[in-house]
């Protein structure tokens, strides 16, 4: 799980802090929506990113870890957007249950702070 806090997000840029600030009131008002990633190629990296840039309702995102070229990529693009939460698997590809699974847990939850302690529940 990657947290990243609004205070280590400020940009320079004023485009960039409002789209992230965004997506934070977003946090605060509707709670956790989650995005999952779920292309296994370099080419759905555009396509995700362009979906995160367009949807300031997605707070959190499910990827395979970042070890590998393509969800790397899929972690900076969301860390660009102002994604405070990324969950992943460190065994590598999360399998389609666990990906679910994983989904329902952190957007049955009311609040962010509440996430680490579902987590905790779930192992």
């Amino acid at each position: 799980m990657h947290l990243r806090s609004l205070e280590r997000m400020h940009a320079d840029d004023p485009l960039w802090r409002d789209q992230w600030q965004e997506r934070w009131r977003s946090l605060r008002q509707h709670g956790v929506q989650v995005y999952d990633w779920p292309y296994p190629d370099i080419e759905g990296v555009g396509m995700w990113w362009r979906r995160l840039a367009g949807e300031a309702m997605y707070t959190a995102v499910v990827l395979d870890a970042p070890t590998v070229a393509v969800s790397q990529a899929a972690l900076e693009a969301a860390i660009a957007e102002g994604i405070g939460l990324a969950v992943w698997d460190w065994a590598g590809v999360f399998v389609e249950a666990g990906r679910q699974k994983m989904c329902a847990v952190i957007a049955f939850v009311p609040t962010p702070v509440q996430i680490p302690m579902a987590i905790h529940r779930l192992r």
